[in-house]
C-alpha cells in the first residue's frame, strides 16, 4: 500500500456555502484523480458533495421555519377583565349641563366638569366598572334622556336588589307654583332643568322635571332594586341664575305655569295620585333614597373657578376620608365651610354608611 498523503479533492461554492474538502489519499488515488480515468470519480464526488450542500441548506431552512412557527404559536395570556373593587356592583347615572339650548338661560361653567370628576372618582378610586355608569353631558341630558336614564336603572337586569345606585345631577334648578290638585308642603314645587328646556318638540314645549316626577321615579326604582340609592343634587331652586365672572348661581327663573297633567303617564297610578310631594327636593323622611343637596331652599348653589363649590368639597372630603369611613350624615359634618351654602342630607337612611345598607 502506498504512502498516504493529504490532498485537496474539492473546493467550490454551492448556494452560498464555501467548502474545502481535504482527505487522506494514497499515491494510487492521487494518480487516479489526475488521470482521465478518474473523471468519473470526480463527477461522482461533485454530485455527492452538491447533494450534501443542498441538504445542509434544506435542514437550515427547516430549523428556521420550525423556530418561526413556534414563535407564532406561543400562547399569550388572555385579556384580563376590568378589575372590580369593593364597589364593583355600584351603578350610576351622572348628569352635567353647562350649555342649555335656550339662549336666554345663563350657561354654567363647572357642571360638566363636576360630572366628569364624579365619574373619575367612581372609576379610579372606587373601581366601579365603566359599563355600570351612564353619563349625560350637555346635549345628551335632554328631558327624555334623564327620565329614561332613571327608568333604565329600574329595568336593568344586571342590578340585583340592594346593589348601590347613585344619581348625580349638576346644572340649573328652578321652582314654580304648584299646579292645581298637586299636594305639596308649600305653594311651590321644585324642578331640575334639562338641557332642552323651553325647546319645542313634537309640537309641545319641553318642561322642567318636577319633584313629583322624580319622587315617583325614585320610588319605582326602590321598589324594584331596594333602597340603597344615593341622590346628589348640585343645583338650587331660588335665585335668577346671576353671574359674576367665574361665579355662577345654578338656578333659573321658570316664570310659567306647570300643567296639572305633566308626566301623568309616570305618576298617574293610584299610588302616584296619593303621593304627597314635599318641598325643597329633600323628601323628608323618605325611605327610598338618601339625598345630598348643595344648599337649603332659600340659598344659592354656587360655582367658583369653573367648579361647583358643593361637588368639589364633597369629592375632596370623601377622597380624603374614604367613603367606607363615613355615613351620609357624618359627611355633612366633615365638609368645609361653604359661604352662603348649607348642604343638606335627608332621608330615613342618612345614618347608613355610603353605598351600603348598614
Amino acid at each position: 500500500m502506498g504512502q498516504e498523503v493529504r490532498i485537496r479533492v474539492s473546493k467550490r461554492k454551492d448556494r452560498g456555502v464555501k467548502v474545502v474538502y481535504d482527505v487522506l489519499a494514497t499515491d494510487q488515488l492521487s494518480a487516479l484523480l489526475c488521470t482521465g480515468e478518474g473523471r468519473y470519480f470526480q463527477r461522482l464526488h461533485r454530485s455527492m458533495f452538491g447533494f450534501l450542500a443542498r441538504l445542509s441548506v434544506f435542514v437550515k431552512r427547516r430549523k428556521s421555519k420550525k423556530t418561526h412557527s413556534q414563535t407564532e404559536t406561543i400562547p399569550t395570556k388572555p385579556l384580563q377583565p376590568e378589575s372590580k373593587g369593593p364597589f364593583g356592583s355600584l351603578f350610576a347615572l351622572i348628569i352635567g349641563i353647562d350649555a342649555y339650548e335656550a339662549p336666554e338661560i345663563t350657561p354654567l361653567l363647572g357642571a360638566v366638569a363636576d360630572a366628569r370628576e364624579m365619574e373619575c372618582y367612581l372609576t379610579a378610586k372606587l373601581r366601579v366598572p365603566r359599563m355600570n355608569i351612564q353619563t349625560l353631558l350637555d346635549g345628551q341630558a335632554t328631558r327624555s334622556n334623564i327620565i329614561k336614564g332613571i327608568q333604565e336603572l329600574t329595568d336593568n337586569p344586571s342590578i340585583t336588589r340592594n346593589d348601590p345606585i347613585l344619581i348625580f345631577y349638576a346644572g340649573h334648578g328652578t321652582e314654580a307654583p304648584s299646579p292645581k290638585g298637586w299636594e305639596a308642603e308649600q305653594s311651590k314645587i321644585e324642578m331640575i332643568v334639562p338641557q332642552d328646556y323651553r325647546a319645542t318638540k313634537d309640537g309641545k314645549r319641553v318642561r322642567c322635571i318636577p319633584d313629583r316626577t322624580i319622587g315617583i321615579l325614585l320610588q319605582q326604582l326602590a321598589n324594584a332594586k331596594g333602597n340603597n340609592i344615593t341622590v346628589i343634587l348640585d343645583c338650587c331652586h331660588s335665585g335668577s341664575g346671576t353671574r359674576d365672572g367665574f361665579r355662577r348661581v345654578r338656578s333659573v327663573e321658570a316664570n310659567e305655569d306647570i300643567p296639572d297633567d305633566l308626566d301623568i303617564e309616570i305618576w298617574g297610578t293610584s299610588e302616584g295620585k296619593r303621593a304627597k310631594i314635599p318641598a325643597e327636593f329633600k323628601y323628608h323622611g323618605s325611605a327610598s333614597h338618601v339625598l345630598l343637596a348643595a344648599c337649603a331652599s332659600n340659598q344659592s348653589a354656587m360655582e367658583n373657578n369653573c367648579r361647583g363649590v358643593f361637588t368639589q368639597a364633597l369629592l375632596d372630603t370623601i377622597t380624603t376620608l374614604g367613603v367606607e369611613n363615613l355615613t351620609y350624615a357624618s359627611l355633612i359634618k366633615h365638609l368645609p365651610d361653604l359661604p352662603g351654602q348649607s348642604p343638606r342630607c335627608e332621608g330615613k337612611n342618612r345614618d347608613r354608611h355610603w353605598f351600603t345598607t348598614r
